[in-house]
């Protein structure tokens, strides 16, 4: 495994092909996420398991996505067995405890995230996250809170980190049998190696969440906060986050050699 450096209008790449290989299969892509979804709302309506399976569940699903990607890239079908491979190989007690030791650090981080977020609001969020407590302790008078707003900045702005270390690190445990704490490490370096790129790959993904959003808002006739347009949003969002995943095989593809990162032609 050799860690590539890229230019930074690599991003712009990552972009554009990441819609690309989705559209190569998007059935497929949409199926993975809805599937991720249903999970995620399923294990919310159990009390504790809610508060730990969303961390739990994401470096499976990330590995799923990853092979449907390297799957479509390479022309070969994708289908249930095929995804199911990569948990059926002779050490694959071996790689699910990668996976629930990447999941079990994804709830560390995001709870000493929440943790450090009470130094802002004396602990509102986290009573709510964590405890499940309503969210009207966070309205004061129809209004924020103090420190409210300062906590859910911090908390967003703690998320970056967490994304960097887990971007590339479930595929890395799996495909390279690379241990935990040595996949978040990898993670963060292709980062910090091709920072310039990552860089412009989220942008252009929140612009163009930011454009639909407000073109669907003025094409309904509605505001941002209508149910009709939350609604919409919702499946748009499922979308576009399809495609964000779509995008991560293809950067894991340009920052390590040997791996195809362009759909062959059908």
């Amino acid at each position: 495994m050799h860690l590539n450096k890229v230019p930074v209008s690599t991003g712009v790449l990552w972009f554009r092909r990441g819609i690309a290989l989705f559209c190569k299969s998007p059935l497929v892509f949409l199926a993975l996420n809805l599937t991720y979804w249903l999970t995620i709302m399923a294990t919310a309506l159990v009390p504790i398991v809610n508060r730990v399976a969303p961390s739990l569940i994401l470096p499976f699903f990330s590995v799923l996505s990853m092979t449907a990607s390297r799957a479509i890239c390479a022309g070969q079908p994708v289908s249930f067995r095929l995804l199911t491979t990569v948990f059926q190989t002779n050490d694959r007690r071996a790689l699910v405890h990668r996976m629930v030791i990447l999941g079990i650090c994804s709830l560390v981080g995001n709870g000493l995230a929440l943790v450090a977020s009470s130094l802002f609001d004396g602990g509102k969020l986290m009573q709510i996250v964590l405890l499940g407590q309503s969210p009207d302790i966070a309205i004061v008078n129809g209004t924020p809170a103090v420190g409210i707003l300062p906590a859910l900045l911090f908390l967003i702005a703690s998320h970056v980190p967490l994304t960097i270390l887990f971007w590339f690190a479930p595929a890395l445990s799996v495909w390279h049998s690379i241990p935990p704490h040595k996949a978040l490490f990898f993670s963060w370096v292709a980062f910090w190696r091709n920072w310039g790129a990552f860089v412009v790959l989220p942008i252009l993904w929140i612009g163009t969440a930011i454009f639909i959003l407000l073109a669907l808002a003025t094409a309904l006739g509605h505001g941002l906060g209508h149910s009709t347009t939350f609604s919409v949003w919702f499946f748009v969002s499922i979308l576009l986050f399809s495609m964000l995943c779509c995008s991560l095989y293809v950067s894991y593809a340009d920052c390590f050699s040997g791996i195809r990162s362009r759909p062959r032609k059908m």
